[in-house]
């Protein structure tokens, strides 16, 4: 095959909605994966796009978000007569989704097929591949084994009610998955734990999906001295999360770190909470319950330009369980406090680069935030530390020329 003619990609991937898309800040999520022109386009195919919209059904519709990137927005329910009987609704929106995406495939010359889990992302991905005779490549962005244990639920409750099961279909789109993606140790280790061996093993670090801006030297970027005047700030020392809203991300534990700060230390702190997902509510109840709401700042979905304004204008970064979130901010300079959790380790070196401790230990990440906060000295040459390992773990054109180099691999 031609290494030359212009490739397409299709990745079935869950973790942001349309209006997430269309709110700003996710264009170099989805836009890394093109590499510098290796892909000419992406169709991203979300299944779980309407998960909040549960009474929209009809056929999927294809959307443009950019230039080089559509979307596929999936109805949870496919005929209106069977709207009574979501679950078999939504069975027939699957079918009929990938009925759609094979012939999009086809009339877009597509290379190849990625699944953005090895569950259900995954299996609709291993479909779809075995269907077209196309190259399938299944990202294991986590620790499903871990998250399992700490939330004693499966990944995807709503459809797999069963630890069992969605170890079942891991093993199966992980063997027949043509390459698998890791970001990090911890997540190679998982697969290996199941696959018996690393040959299909590709490290994709998230380099190509972070934005240039936050590459720029945290002392040279904007720093417009009414940045913050659409908060109402309490304090003089200011703190920030960037993460999903999800259970797993333990949003929740660095709550409980500002009220410990707060109430216990007397410190009054602003807490910057970046992101949107379904535990937004509940936590800013535990906020007012704690007594702390009026310290916490809900920001939503920003974009990369207030983000990478905003990360090194921040004393201190408390990251529970965070990824692509955890490079932006080390890349800003600025020290990080987070548990022992995934992949955080081998970025944070305790007492160096940030401070670490056991998972699920509020008590330690309470004080190690503090301790951060007091030492404003010792906080920034973490800082410095951090910046400086990130700089070297997230090269952008070593990351380029390998992640090129693996989807080379089977057009030859």
């Amino acid at each position: 095959m031609n290494n030359n003619f212009k490739k397409n990609l299709v990745t079935f991937d869950t973790a942001y909605s349309l209006a997430q898309y269309e709110a700003g800040g996710l264009r170099m999520f989805q836009e890394g994966k093109l590499l510098n022109g290796y892909f000419n386009k992406i169709f991203v195919i979300n299944i779980a796009s309407n998960i909040k919209n549960p009474y929209v059904i009809g056929k999927s519709k294809l959307i443009k978000i950019s230039e080089h990137v559509e979307y596929l927005d999936v109805p949870l329910g496919r005929f209106r007569f069977l709207a009574a009987f979501k679950k078999i609704n939504f069975i027939f929106s699957i079918l009929s989704t990938i009925i759609i995406v094979t012939r999009l495939c086809k009339k877009n010359n597509v290379s190849f097929i990625r699944g953005e889990d090895a569950l259900v992302n995954g299996l609709l991905a291993m479909i779809t591949s075995k269907i077209l005779g196309i190259p399938l490549f299944v990202g294991v962005w986590g620790n499903p084994a871990e998250i399992r244990n700490d939330t004693g639920q499966p990944m995807w409750p709503y459809l797999l009610k069963f630890i069992a099961v969605e170890v079942f279909i891991e093993k199966l789109v992980l063997k027949f998955a043509d390459r698998v993606l890791v970001q990090n140790e911890n997540n190679k280790n998982f697969v290996v734990n199941i696959l018996k061996s690393d040959k299909k093993i590709r490290l994709f670090k998230a380099s190509n999906q972070i934005d240039d801006m936050h590459y720029e030297d945290p002392q040279l970027r904007n720093k417009a001295p009414d940045f913050f005047k659409e908060f109402p700030l309490v304090g003089q020392k200011k703190i920030i999360i960037i993460s999903r809203l999800e259970e797993e991300k333990r949003v929740l534990d660095s709550i409980k770190v500002i009220s410990y700060i707060v109430h216990k230390k007397s410190m009054p702190v602003d807490f910057f909470v970046c992101g949107v997902g379904p535990e937004e509510d509940f936590l800013k109840k535990y906020a007012v319950q704690e007594k702390v709401i009026n310290n916490i700042h809900f920001c939503g979905m920003r974009n990369q330009e207030w983000l990478s304004t905003a990360i090194p204008l921040m004393d201190l970064c408390i990251s529970p369980i965070t990824g692509r979130a955890l490079v932006e901010v080390a890349l800003g300079g600025i020290p990080v406090v987070g548990y022992d959790r995934d992949w955080q380790t081998e970025l944070i070196e305790h007492n160096i680069s940030g401070y670490i401790c056991n998972f699920n230990d509020i008590e330690a990440l309470s004080s190690f935030s503090y301790l951060a906060l007091e030492n404003q000295k010792k906080a920034k040459e973490m800082g410095y530390e951090l910046r400086n390992k990130a700089l070297k773990a997230f090269n952008k054109d070593d990351a380029l020329k390998m992640e090129q180099s693996c989807y080379d691999e089977l057009l030859k």
